[in-house]
């Protein structure tokens, strides 16, 4: 498990590639907002996924490695995040 630290600029956590699942908490007490698309451009705490404090998600693939194959952004809200990631 590889730990990023997530600032107020866009910070790529995953990069693109096929993969089976990806593991992502959010291991600090600021919230951390997410984006699967692979578009690091239009990422900001208004539009990303929220992935409060203490908290995790898991993206699983069904299966299917190609349907999941893009990269994975993350922005804080505030100061810098501790942000916890795995995949295969």
């Amino acid at each position: 498990m590889k730990t990023i630290t997530v600032g107020t600029t866009v910070t790529a956590i995953a990069p693109a590639g096929n993969r089976d699942f990806l593991w992502i908490f959010n291991n600090d007490s600021a919230t951390v907002f997410l984006s699967f698309d692979g578009d690091s451009t239009t990422l900001t705490t208004s539009n990303g996924f929220p992935l409060l404090t203490q908290t995790g998600i898991l993206l699983d693939n069904s299966r299917d490695r190609n349907t999941f194959n893009k990269a994975v952004n993350a922005i804080s809200v505030a100061g810098s995040a501790n942000v916890r990631v795995q995949g295969v």
